[in-house]
């Protein structure tokens, strides 16, 4: 790769094995949601990763996003079901890829009592760790309509 370029990936990424690692580590990661163990969420971000809700809560490092998660997982959340596709990739730097996803919610308990589906675009920041992938910065957005 030359200096000052970044190599980007679009669609399925077949054949690329790092496309294939960021898609297993994703879908570990739901399957962590899937069960709502906040715990075992957190655990696929680094230390000193962070996470933006959708409502403007930010936890900074590992532990304030389990108890972000565990809030969110025993509220509004506590009767989902989700899945996330990876739509694009871009490798920053070596063992660094931003990325984009679709996501979508299913069961989010909204302020009404109602249950519904949130469609969701999310941006995160991973970084290749001994262990595996991890998450350095997420940031979901439920996009608005009517503008």
């Amino acid at each position: 790769m030359a200096r000052g370029r970044h190599a980007v990936t679009e669609g399925s990424g077949a054949g690329e094995p790092e496309r294939r690692e960021l898609d297993a580590f994703v879908e570990r990661f739901i399957a962590e949601w899937n069960r709502h163990d906040a715990a075992g969420m957190a655990a696929y971000w680094v230390e000193e990763g962070d996470l933006l809700n959708t409502r403007g809560h930010h936890a900074r490092g590992r532990a304030a996003v389990e108890q972000l998660l565990a809030t969110e997982h025993s509220g509004p959340m506590r009767d989902t079901h989700t899945r996330m596709t990876i739509i694009h990739t871009r490798t920053l730097a070596p063992g660094t890829v931003l990325a984009d996803a679709r996501m979508t919610v299913e069961g989010v308990r909204m302020a009404d009592g109602q249950t519904r589906a949130v469609p969701m675009h999310v941006a995160f920041v991973v970084v290749r760790r001994p262990e595996g992938w991890r998450y350095l910065a997420v940031r979901p957005y439920a996009f608005m309509g009517g503008f």
